[in-house]
């Protein structure tokens, strides 16, 4: 984003040190690099046409493990339906894969715990994660 000069901001107001157990950190990593690369590549074709971007990224976990994590960018007027840009091969984007979310949809079947959601407010895509901690079992 910084090198792209695609206004952003980043809030993470405390220090994320603890993650629900069953979690894989690498699963989350790619969760979080897939939305921002979506993020920053919508903003760069605004850019490309003359119209205003912007990246809100927030993190957030607390002492019991729940962990929330959300990323919202303006986006171009197009129509964009939900469920459409979860099914594999589908793209909005000229030349590309259609991967992404479709990636993200699968990482998140691996966990009982993770809940995914998408909202397209007018001019916006809003992207929200939420892990919540592993209930304790009792023995």
């Amino acid at each position: 984003m910084y090198r792209e000069h695609i206004p952003y901001n980043f809030e993470c107001s405390s220090e994320i040190t603890k993650l629900p157990k069953n979690i894989n950190e690498i699963d989350l990593v790619r969760i979080v690099g897939i939305s921002c690369d979506n993020a920053i590549e919508e903003s760069k074709v605004l850019i490309e046409q003359n119209q205003e971007a912007h990246i809100e990224i927030m993190a957030y976990s607390n002492e019991r493990g729940e962990f929330e994590y959300e990323i919202q960018n303006k986006r171009g007027d197009s129509e964009i339906s939900i469920k459409q840009i979860q099914q594999n091969g589908y793209s909005t984007k000229k030349s590309h894969s259609g991967l992404g979310l479709a990636n993200i949809n699968s990482i998140k079947n691996k966990y009982e715990n993770m809940t995914i959601s998408y909202e397209v407010p007018e001019g916006y895509f809003d992207f929200y994660l939420v892990i919540e901690p592993e209930e304790e079992s009792e023995e």
